[in-house]
């Protein structure tokens, strides 16, 4: 029986190695943290999942939040010196936003129900020759910057070499409805020259509904915090000055909210960065890296989460097939790369939605204002970044797309 060791417990790492078990695999997952630590932890990333994602999910039969309540209504607003264009869809196959404390606190537990091994050790890279020693592939899915040496930057898929957004994000209960309750919305309002307001449903580690309020603010930009809070009750309160002078609306929805627990806060900024994905020990063993390790995606366009559960159910795939042959370097890149075809579209457009749009994208979103078909085919993109192209960055194939729906250069409205 081959032996993989995964290092981390987050969402890559826990698809795999619960993906592994269910082929009778040997797989040690080693975690920094207990479940009973991760369930009360510090909030991570939002990790809205979308339809493709959350069903690879649901593959594994450990879903255990019947109470979670999915997102199908869809509204994206985007802001233009003429005014709001409202881009808007009703999902058949909704978005569902789930405490990743929770999720990944129950799924390390089930992964030892099931016959998975748990180290609690925050591993490092000397650790992980040991490991190496003892199994036929290493698997590094643990976001620490500490593994960022193991890992090259690639500086052809990388875009950016500073963050583009700083992040303040809360999990808030007593939010003032927008929606009916029995059709909960995800709104995501994109600001110019400020930024991003994202405003979702989220089921808690405490097992309770609630909302996800998320603001991405262009550096030096109106949303930008004079200083980065150092504590939950600083952060609501931050985010409540700052959306009292951008956006009342959003101001007058959380007014009296609270945070859903001591923790649901989360405060910071990265670079959105692409590295190698084989890293070399010091022994010379090579490990394979997944998740947020190898490619770091801004929040705004939610391929994170997304992207590391897609790539986790395909190398679990792509191990299988591998059989008794090595999982070898060379194994390794070919993985890589073939996801990658996928992956580059998740990136691009994900990088695409933090700069300003273009002449033909601020076509297409004005389409989509107006258009029921383009808005959804744009809101569906985001799970399926690849129906996006080429129409998404090319004029010349924007301007088919929309003559395909019977629009022309010259729109019958405007901003």
């Amino acid at each position: 029986m081959r032996h993989i060791t995964i290092i981390g417990a987050g969402q890559a790492g826990l698809q795999l190695g619960l993906g592994l078990l269910q082929h009778n695999y040997d797989v040690t997952i080693v975690s920094d943290r207990t479940p009973i630590q991760i369930l009360h932890g510090r909030a991570t990333g939002a990790a809205t999942l979308y339809h493709t994602a959350t069903s690879l999910e649901q593959s594994l039969g450990y879903n255990d939040w019947p109470e979670a309540l999915p997102a199908s209504n869809i509204l994206i607003e985007m802001y233009t010196p003429g005014g709001v264009l409202p881009i808007q869809t009703q999902l058949s196959q909704p978005w569902l936003t789930v405490d990743q404390r929770l999720k990944h606190a129950v799924w390390l537990h089930q992964f030892s129900q099931h016959g998975g091994r748990i180290i609690v050790n925050p591993a490092t890279i000397e650790d992980m020759d040991d490991y190496a020693r003892e199994s036929d592939l290493v698997v590094v899915a643990a976001g620490k910057r500490q593994f960022n040496g193991l890992f090259k930057r690639d500086d052809r898929r990388s875009v950016f070499d500073q963050p583009q957004r700083r992040l303040l994000q809360v999990y808030v209960t007593g939010v003032h409805p927008w929606y009916a309750a029995t059709n909960p919305q995800a709104k995501i309002s994109f600001i110019p020259g400020v930024g991003e307001i994202f405003f979702l449903p989220i089921y808690t580690n405490l097992r309770q509904r609630a909302h996800i309020l998320l603001l991405e603010a262009v550096p030096g930009g109106p949303f930008d915090p004079p200083h980065l809070p150092t504590n939950g009750p600083d952060c609501l309160a931050t985010i409540r000055e700052l959306l009292a002078v951008v956006s009342p609306w959003h101001y007058g929805k959380i007014k009296g909210a609270e945070l859903s627990d001591g923790n649901s806060w989360l405060a910071g900024s990265f670079t959105p960065t692409v590295r190698k994905v084989v890293g070399q020990l010091p022994s010379g063993a090579s490990v394979l890296g997944i998740g947020d390790v190898t490619n770091l995606n801004d929040p705004v366009g939610g391929q994170g989460a997304n992207n590391a559960t897609k790539f986790a159910h395909f190398l679990c795939k792509r191990i299988v097939e591998r059989a008794e042959q090595p999982l070898d370097p060379a194994w390794m890149h070919e993985v890589s790369e073939e996801f990658w075809r996928y992956s580059r579209y998740a990136n691009a457009f994900n990088n695409g939605l933090l700069v300003p749009p273009l002449p033909h994208q601020q076509h297409i979103l004005l389409a989509a204002s107006h258009n029921q078909n383009i808005a959804a085919e744009f809101i569906q993109g985001f799970d399926n970044p690849p129906s996006l192209f080429p129409w998404f960055i090319d004029p010349a194939a924007a301007e088919r797309y929309l003559a395909a729906h019977g629009i022309g250069q010259s729109l019958p409205f405007a901003v």
